[in-house]
Formats: C-alpha cells, structure tokens, sequence
C-alpha cells in the first residue's frame, strides 16, 4: 500500500489508533515506519510527490477523455438525427413525386436541361462577345499605328522636302 502523508505524525495517530482497535495489525507498524523513513529521505518523498503529480495527471487526462467521448457522442447523436431527418425529408418528397405520376420529375428534368443548355448558349454569346471586342480592339491598335506611321512618314517627307528646297 503506497501512502504520501505530507503530516508523517497524523499517519502515525491514525495507524496506532487502527492498531488499538484491531483493525490494522503487523503491516501497521511497517506502514508507520516505511512512512517515516520515507519523511526523513528527501529523494524518497521527491519521488512520491513525482507519483502523486503524476496521478493526478493520469486523473484529468481520463476525465477530459471522458468527456471528451462524451461530447463526440452528442454530436454523433445530433448528427444521427440530422442524417434521419434528411432521410425522411426525401422519403416524403419521392412521395409526392410519385404522387404527381412521375410528370413533376420529368418537367423538372426538362427544365434543368433547357437552363443547361441555355447556360452553354449564354457562355457561347459571352465567349463571342469578348472575342469580337478583343478583335475590335486590334483593328482599333493597328490602326491607330497606321495613322502614327504615314504620319510620320509625311511630316518626314515634307521635312525632306524642306530640306531639298532649302539646297
């Protein structure tokens, strides 16, 4: 039996007591003295300490594990529920398709199709679009280059005219 008694002479009353009332008999007086030799040697009540510290570590890491699972219970739980509702959710919506005579479903597979298909049309016209401002944009970019060049060019040959004229 390991015993960390911070008080070795409140564990030597409580053990004599026991002993006088017949309920602890020779492993008292070992107990009594062990206690005592481990009081007196310091490593000795270091390393109880160590192991009650430790104990007490193992105690809060059990008791976050439990709750730990406890927590992931509830939410597996919850989350059981939740899986159960969508189930039935569905349930009853197949119910009220079937009710219909399978028009509803086929109307709304047509219509997911036709908005498909619009969606394609649409991104096609966009696609267009985009490149027919990007070709605009050339011709407007090469034009305008154009217009520098033979503007250039003209303000060059009447320089050069200029010039000849002077000579």
């Amino acid at each position: 039996m390991k015993t960390n008694c911070e008080f070795p002479l409140l564990c030597l009353l409580i053990v004599l007591v026991a002993n006088v009332e017949g309920e602890v008999e020779d492993t008292g007086l070992k107990m009594v003295k062990r206690l005592w030799r481990n009081w007196e040697d310091p490593e000795q009540r270091q390393l109880l300490d160590q192991e009650a510290e430790q104990e007490k570590q193992l105690e809060k890491r059990l008791w976050r594990n439990w709750e730990d699972l406890e927590l992931r219970q509830l939410l597996n739980e919850f989350a059981e529920n939740q899986r159960e509702k969508r189930l039935w959710r569905n349930w009853e919506r197949r119910q009220v398709a079937k009710e219909d005579d399978g028009e509803k479903p086929k109307e709304l597979w047509r219509n997911w199709e036709d908005l498909k298909r619009r969606q394609v049309v649409d991104l096609n016209d966009e696609q267009k679009t985009q490149r027919d401002k990007r070709l605009w944009r050339n011709w407007e970019d090469n034009h305008a280059t154009l217009r520098k060049r033979s503007a250039d060019s003209l303000s060059r040959q009447k320089r050069l005219g200029r010039e000849r004229g002077k000579e």
